[in-house]
Order: structure tokens, then C-alpha cells, then sequence
């Protein structure tokens, strides 16, 4: 059991391993579905190399690596290091600046204690910093249903698409972010 306290930072490539590893556990479920995620066949070295060209946020708990995701930097915006993080909120949004992230996981025994709520804030954070007008994601459709986790959240249904040959097979979703207040994430 992991206690409250989660620390959400900054993932190098130097955190692959652990980061493909809290990916491999946190879709280990989808192994049992017709078609797995892909996410259960991703090296250690893709992992790597998605960190290099993008951007990624570990959440520690109790200095367990337990929850992690993805985060596609926008064009012309500045990289997500730890100092956007804790940069104030920009004034205004930028016109087409969208954050995407994707890779979203939480290892099974830290569910439900707030990680993907954390990793959520700390992505929000940067996306307000960087002026972002929205944060966008997909995730499968089948995925135990977790479209209300991120309706909660203030996430939207903005379509589905194919994949593997199956018609809705991807859900993709965003949530606008709006400026004037400090952001805030809901529960």
C-alpha cells in the first residue's frame, strides 16, 4: 500500500526503464482483451526515444515509481522541464496551442489514491504556463470504460477512430483550459 504524499517530475530517458515498466503493469489488463494494447510490446529503448522526442511525467510515491504519461510538446513551446512545472500561469491562451499526452498509466496497487489526478495537475501546469488552449487525449474504447474518470475531469468526447479494423476502437477526448485564475484540477 502506498501512503498519500505524490511527488509528480519530469521523466529523462535515464527513466525508461522504469517508466516502460509502470506502462507494461499499468496495461497488463488489456492482455486479456482480442486484440492487447501496444503499449504491452513497447522496449525499453522506444520508450527512450519517445522521452528524447517528447516529454514524459513520473509520479513517486514513498520513492516508488507508480503512475507515469507521455506529454507531446507543441511547436514552438517550450520543453517541459521541471521549472514549467512551477511557472505561473500564462495571461492568455495561444491560438492552437494544444498539449497531447498519451501513455497514461498507474501501476495496480496505486489506483484510486489520486495518481492520475496528480500527474493530471502537474500536466495542466505546464499546459497553463505554456499558454495552451486545450489538453487533448485518446485511449482505447474498451479500456475499462474510463471515459467518466476523464469526464470528471472536465474532459469531453471530441470523436472515435479506427483501429486494428474496428470503427470506434479509439476514443479521443480534450478539455479547454481557460486563464484569469490559478489552474485548478477537478476531482
Amino acid at each position: 500500500m502506498l501512503s498519500a504524499s505524490c511527488i509528480v517530475r519530469v521523466a529523462t530517458p535515464l527513466d525508461a526503464a522504469q517508466f516502460a515498466s509502470i506502462v507494461a503493469r499499468g496495461f497488463e489488463e488489456t492482455r486479456a482483451f482480442p486484440i492487447p494494447s501496444s503499449a504491452l510490446s513497447e522496449t525499453v529503448a522506444e520508450t527512450c526515444a519517445a522521452l528524447e522526442r517528447d516529454s514524459g511525467l513520473l509520479a513517486v510515491r514513498d520513492g516508488v515509481a507508480c503512475g507515469c504519461m507521455r506529454v507531446s510538446v507543441p511547436p514552438g513551446c517550450a520543453r517541459l522541464d521541471q521549472a514549467s512545472l512551477d511557472a505561473p500561469p500564462a495571461q492568455q491562451a495561444r491560438s492552437g496551442v494544444t498539449v497531447q499526452f498519451s501513455r497514461l498509466a498507474v501501476i495496480p496497487e496505486a489506483r484510486g489514491q489520486g495518481v492520475a489526478t496528480a500527474l493530471l495537475a502537474a500536466l495542466s501546469s505546464y499546459a497553463h504556463a505554456i499558454g495552451a488552449e486545450m489538453i487533448c487525449m485518446s485511449a482505447r474504447s474498451q479500456q475499462p470504460d474510463n471515459r467518466p474518470f476523464w469526464a470528471r475531469r472536465g474532459f469531453v468526447v471530441t470523436g472515435y477512430s479506427e483501429r486494428y479494423g474496428i470503427p470506434d476502437m479509439v476514443t479521443h477526448m480534450q478539455r479547454r483550459l481557460s486563464y484569469g485564475a490559478e489552474p485548478t484540477e477537478p476531482k
